[in-house]
């Protein structure tokens, strides 16, 4: 996956809105969906001090591997990259991933609860089958980018922005 530049990608941070995606994915533990979704994380609190200074070593190099990745001004979530949203609040993200695809929208959508705006916008069955719906909240996403096929955690397709 690619660094992509902060200031290329978009924010616009609505209170009232949110934008939703559907998906096609392998994944099927939702912890490693949400690492789409999430800020990449390295476990350990890598800034606290120990007794042993060999432990101390470790958790140097791990920070300074992990501060080199992850450079000042770039985009750090992979829907990001992908999308080119600049920041996402995952308090207010919702995902729905199922364990049999459908083009059922009131399955799709029950968790999201947005059955009855999205069956209005794209009617009771959808155009393929797909199992996974994300509802990133206070975000009014473009739509620049429409779809994205990602190596790792599949195919997304960007279907609007709703009232939250």
């Amino acid at each position: 996956m690619m660094r992509v530049p902060s200031d290329k990608g978009v924010w616009n941070e609505v209170d009232d809105k949110q934008s939703v995606w559907i998906g096609k994915t392998s994944i099927r533990d939702i912890n490693e969906m949400c690492t789409y979704l999430e800020e990449y994380k390295i476990y350990g609190d890598l800034y606290e001090k120990s007794d042993d200074p060999k432990e101390d070593e470790d958790l140097y190099n791990k920070r300074c591997k992990y501060e080199k990745f992850h450079e000042d001004g770039m985009i750090n979530i992979a829907i990001g990259e992908d999308f080119l949203i600049s920041y996402v609040d995952t308090d207010y993200t919702v995902v729905d991933l199922l364990k049999v695809s459908t083009n059922d929208t009131k399955k799709l959508f029950k968790e999201l609860d947005l059955v009855e705006e999205v069956t209005e916008m794209l009617g009771q069955k959808l155009d393929d089958e797909y199992n996974v719906a994300i509802s990133l909240g206070k975000l009014d996403y473009s739509g620049n980018i429409k779809e994205i096929y990602n190596e790792k955690y599949g195919y997304f397709k960007f279907i609007g922005v709703f009232p939250w």
